[in-house]
């Protein structure tokens, strides 16, 4: 009678340990939608970069809006030639075609330019699209 329980009780938490094992896995796999700036739409927010909504502007004007917004990351954790990376590679399988190699880029009648500025402990990268 004890063996039988012994060996119930073991298949039942053999069992329960490789379900919890099954949906761990299947939750660390799970892909994250990627995160667009609030003001931009259409511009991803790289992995490790977050928004600074102090820094977000728009102005209307009859040619079409003007937006600016900016975003910050760790200097340790991200270097301006991964962002200009992630960027020159992301912005052109948005629609964004590249104008020059100094991040400027072009869908339709809008012109979109990032700038990144390295400092000591952060990187912040600005962003404008204007008609």
């Amino acid at each position: 009678m004890a063996l039988r329980f012994f060996v119930l009780a073991f298949f039942i938490f053999a069992g329960l340990s490789f379900e919890s094992a099954r949906l761990a896995c299947a939750a660390d796999s799970v892909v994250q939608a990627p995160t667009f700036f609030a003001m931009l739409p259409d511009v991803p927010l790289m992995t490790g970069l977050t928004e600074l909504p102090g820094a977000a502007l728009t102005f209307d004007k009859p040619e079409g809006r003007i937006v600016e917004s900016a975003a910050e990351g760790s200097a340790e954790a991200l270097s301006p030639i991964a962002v200009r990376l992630f960027y020159d590679r992301t912005l052109p399988q948005l629609g964004w075609l590249p104008v020059d190699e100094n991040g400027t880029f072009r869908r339709e009648s809008d012109m979109l330019r990032y700038r990144i500025e390295r400092h000591p402990e952060r990187i912040i990268v600005h962003f404008t699209v204007h008609p």
